[in-house]
């Protein structure tokens, strides 16, 4: 009988270990974000030859990387076009560090982001037009970087946002007509 049970605990040890495995192209993707951000000066780095499932701030479940939250992590660089095929990614979190460059347009390809934080970094350019596909966006938060140009009109297409926030960028022009149709929204900065 305790062989039996002995057999059972590793088995499921076994299925538990194998369901926190990530794809190839999941990984590369984090390992390319690792690289492009200057991973080995980070304050919480990551050791590449453990399972993505423990590299800090990374949560991983039913086998997809579904959250990054690496606030305040000394992150530096750019963030890679790669970073679009965490398709599963429902939380990026970046804010606090020293992020440069432009988002990347891939970032829009991340249909299943909920919450987009970006504040307190030095990104530059303009916020992607494409930013209106992330239709499950409930929280974006993009505050003191070095954004320019117009408000993209397509955020009015993320009707799920509770919580925009783009202050304190070198964004030009108006408010968009399209952000009245935001009837979730609760925070506007």
């Amino acid at each position: 009988m305790k062989k039996i049970l002995v057999v059972l605990i590793v088995l499921l040890g076994t299925g538990f270990l194998a369901s926190a495995k990530v794809s190839k192209a999941e990984k590369k993707a984090l390992i390319d974000f690792y690289e492009s951000t200057n991973g080995v000066e980070w304050v919480n780095t990551w050791n590449l030859e453990t399972p993505v499932s423990e590299w800090y701030g990374v949560k991983v479940a039913g086998n997809h990387v579904i959250e990054i939250q690496l606030f305040r992590n000394n992150l530096k660089g750019t963030i890679p076009a790669s970073i679009g095929k965490l398709q599963h990614l429902r939380i990026l979190n970046v804010a606090f560090n020293s992020l440069t460059g432009e988002l990347p347009a891939s970032i829009s390809q991340l249909a299943k982001l909920e919450i987009l934080k970006i504040e307190m970094n030095r990104f530059k350019g303009k916020l992607p037009d494409s930013f209106g596909a992330l239709g499950n966006l409930k929280e974006l938060t993009a505050f003191n970087n070095f954004f320019s140009g117009n408000i993209p009109a397509s955020l009015g297409q993320l009707t799920n946002l509770k919580v925009l926030n783009l202050s304190s960028n070198s964004l030009r022009g108006g408010i968009p007509e399209a952000l009245g149709n935001l009837a979730n929204l609760e925070s506007l900065g």
